[in-house]
């Protein structure tokens, strides 16, 4: 479930709950997942057609002891007034790599221990409250 509030065409919040059923890497057992994400989103607008947006967040998911950063990119895909489809792929980290550049050498490096713990593709269809899509 999404909720989410465009406070301009170009920046948004978005509040998402979610669940997921998942197989672990030892075992073969199936283990539900629930997710909990508050973050801020930013839309690349073009008039009538599809358009792309990236989002930055902080989520909770169940069996994890601390919180997560949570990177998305996406795409949202009008299909007719106040309706769209939204396509994202979120990507879950435990703590965030410092970006850094060397010289002379110019080699751009990302500096930390925290790798992805979890991906997640979600679809869904969107109902606009405005007429702005």
């Amino acid at each position: 479930m999404d909720v989410g509030w465009n406070f301009s065409r170009k920046y948004g919040v978005h509040l998402t709950f979610g669940n997921a059923q998942v197989s672990g890497k030892e075992t073969d057992s199936l283990r539900l997942i629930q997710s909990f994400v508050l973050g801020a989103e930013l839309s690349f607008r073009r008039k009538d057609q599809a358009y792309g947006f990236t989002s930055i967040g902080i989520g909770s998911v169940s069996g994890e002891d601390n919180t997560l950063f949570v990177f998305g990119a996406g795409i949202k895909i009008p299909i007719r007034q106040h309706w769209l489809i939204r396509i994202e792929l979120r990507d879950y980290h435990p703590e965030i790599g410092i970006p850094f550049v060397s010289f002379p050498k110019s080699q751009a490096a990302i500096q930390g221990t925290g790798g992805s713990r979890y991906l997640e593709l979600r679809l869904g269809i969107s109902r606009t409250l405005s007429g702005d899509r």
